[in-house]
């Protein structure tokens, strides 16, 4: 059902650099979730989320899903997120 919907990733969105204005990210709350089951390490995620889980300007938050977790667990993913929008 998805992968006949779903695209390659654009590889420019990792090369490009992104330029943030007006103090860019500073003081916004930031939650990086992350698929533990398998975890996908090909991108280095597992490694973001142990820095984000070192704390600072990071929470993590670990599904218990695959990398299309949108698919997988919708509702929890949903959860997630409206949480960290709060």
């Amino acid at each position: 059902m998805v992968s006949r919907q779903a695209d390659a990733h654009p590889l420019s969105t990792w090369l490009e650099p992104v330029h943030l204005r007006n103090g860019g990210h500073q003081d916004i709350k930031k939650t990086f979730v992350v698929a533990t089951s398998a975890p996908t390490v090909m991108m280095g995620y597992p490694i973001h989320a142990e820095r984000a889980k070192a704390g600072g300007e990071w929470s993590c938050v670990e599904m218990a899903t695959g990398h299309d977790m949108m698919v997988t667990e919708p509702e929890k993913l949903a959860a997630v997120l409206l949480s960290a929008a709060a």
